[in-house]
């Protein structure tokens, strides 16, 4: 699973996007979301290229390859995803996709392990890498060593790993998202074409980071 984009800002409207595989198959997803109505009013499956189907309700398009889904579209609730609203045999399909892919997913928060030694959190994780599946972590690096975490994301080449981390001494990653914040907005971006993203990162080229005077006003702060 790879992800296409996120979007946050002041605007209402969320949007994701992803890309993922399913029976030697490539599909793309995305989807907008209005905070202030509480409706998704976008969301489009494809497959090579070819649309699935499509609710566009900014711009008033409905579109499917199958004709019955179609027609009923226009009219489904519209606080939910159609794959799980609608029951005709083609979205009964297409909610089979998406349930067998999410079966694919582990998340697992390393917090619920504070007690644990950092060998036994080793240990779970490693339990937890399994081929052909994508295991999502929040706080990887947490009591970890950055060798330790390069040497387990080495390892997990038949796997997908997708983890949060502040360790930026890790390395053994195929692509790299930022997370900045700027006044009240959120941006993530991703910077996988880059060479040396990490040293540029370090320099605060890229963004991203703390204030690089947060922790000398901190002490300027105690010590006055």
């Amino acid at each position: 699973m790879s992800l296409n984009q996120i979007n946050f800002s002041n605007d209402s409207v969320c949007e994701l996007g992803f890309t993922f595989e399913y029976e030697k198959k490539e599909y793309s997803y995305d989807i907008k979301y209005d905070t202030k109505v509480n409706r998704f009013v976008y969301e489009c499956l494809r497959s090579k290229g070819d649309i699935l189907y499509k609710r566009d309700l900014l711009n008033q398009i409905f579109d499917c390859k199958d004709e019955q889904t179609k027609k009923f579209m226009s009219y489904m609730a519209r606080d939910n995803v159609l794959f799980y609203v609608m029951n005709t045999e083609y979205m009964k399909n297409i909610k089979e996709i998406f349930v067998s892919f999410a079966n694919t997913i582990d998340i697992i928060s390393t917090n619920q392990w504070n007690v644990l030694s950092g060998v036994e959190k080793l240990i779970n994780l490693l339990k937890h890498i399994e081929p052909q599946r994508i295991l999502i972590v929040d706080y990887l690096d947490d009591g970890l060593d950055s060798g330790v975490v390069n040497k387990m994301l080495e390892m997990s080449t038949s796997s997908q790993l997708i983890f949060v981390a502040y360790n930026t001494s890790i390395s053994n990653c195929n692509e790299y998202w930022f997370i900045h914040r700027k006044n009240e907005n959120v941006y993530v971006y991703s910077l996988d074409n880059i060479d040396n993203v990490m040293e540029l990162y370090q320099k605060g080229i890229l963004g991203a980071v703390s204030e690089p005077r947060l922790i000398e006003s901190l002490v300027d702060l105690k010590r006055s």
